[in-house]
């Protein structure tokens, strides 16, 4: 709900008829788009930057502007020790869709998915959307079966039985000293390994 003066109003409606013409999309979508940030309290200068990051990111994943901004919502509240702001996570997602055989849906999707466990882990935003992405292209498999299978390894990687399972196809989950492996490191060397697994071994895994 946006509560503004009338020329606040109309500087806002000039500026989500911009958004919408940049992005090519509708008027309304827009005002949709603008309407939800307005109510998670954002000012109108952080309203109009994130509408237009979200209906960017509709266009370029092909996602509904609805899932673009649920998806930035939950990416910015997840990491916010970071300090992003939306475009940030627009030009991240962009620049693994343009180097990589890696949908830009496809990491929309796993970022909301698995960010806050992934958050927890001590990974950064451009580490997981990097190993999302180096995930799709290697593996081929579809988004939510990648999403969740990275989700239930970020969850149980200390685990004993699942640093067994690891160990037994080459990777190591500690150092010779002891000490845990960042999870980033241990997750890149199980996607580097993914083509080499048998049908058997990725089931155990």
């Amino acid at each position: 709900i946006i509560r503004v003066s009338g020329s606040e109003l109309r500087g806002l409606s000039n500026d989500l008829l911009s958004v919408a013409n940049a992005t090519s999309q509708s008027f309304d979508v827009a005002v949709e788009a603008a309407t939800e940030f307005s109510r998670q309290g954002l000012t109108l200068s952080k309203t109009i930057e994130a509408t237009n990051a979200a209906l960017a990111l509709s266009r370029i994943a092909g996602i509904d502007a609805a899932d673009a901004v649920s998806t930035l919502t939950a990416t910015i509240n997840t990491f916010n020790s970071e300090g992003l702001e939306y475009q940030d996570i627009l030009d991240t997602i962009i620049s693994l869709d343009n180097s990589f055989a890696a949908s830009a849906s496809g990491i929309a999707d796993g970022l909301k998915r698995i960010g806050s466990v992934a958050s927890e882990a001590g990974i950064e935003l451009k580490e997981i959307a990097s190993l999302i992405t180096v995930v799709q292209q290697v593996s081929a498999r579809g988004e939510t079966v990648i999403s969740n299978g990275l989700k239930t390894i970020l969850t149980r990687l200390n685990r004993s039985n699942v640093q067994e399972a690891l160990g037994s196809i080459g990777i190591q989950t500690q150092t010779a000293t002891g000490e845990f492996r960042s999870q980033i490191d241990v997750l890149t060397d199980l996607a580097n390994k993914q083509d080499s697994l048998s049908d058997s071994q990725r089931a155990y895994i």
